[in-house]
């Protein structure tokens, strides 16, 4: 939660899993919506410190779990509006496994997943 770079990974992996790179419904384990820290965990409960909705929260009213529940809200309006996005029989145009770089085009989208750790 409180490093940058795990919080980019956090959101890249999601919008990756959301919006055309990987096959499939893209599925949140509990706390992912804020990015509540840690291991999810059946024993463990939701972090409502954390969640910024309702004026609950006591860490969560700014910063990182709204950032990361609207990139969750965008993504999911992004599949709803263009179908296409995450459709079936995907065509990977581009595979880099050294750099972690990927395209995957899906009827008239192409997609774009940079994963590794340098920077272009």
């Amino acid at each position: 939660r409180q490093d940058w770079g795990a919080r980019a990974q956090s959101k890249m992996w999601w919008a990756a899993a959301a919006c055309g790179v990987a096959s499939g419904v893209p599925m949140l384990f509990q706390g992912t919506e804020i990015l509540q820290p840690g291991w999810w965990h059946t024993d463990q409960y939701f972090r409502w410190d954390l969640a910024p909705e309702n004026g609950l929260g006591t860490e969560g009213g700014t910063g990182p779990a709204i950032e990361m529940m609207q990139l969750v809200r965008e993504t999911l309006r992004l599949r709803k509006e263009h179908p296409d996005v995450c459709g079936h029989d995907p065509q990977v145009t581009h595979q880099d496994g050294k750099n972690m770089v990927f395209g995957v085009r899906r009827k008239g989208y192409l997609s774009v997943l940079h994963a590794g750790g340098q920077q272009w």
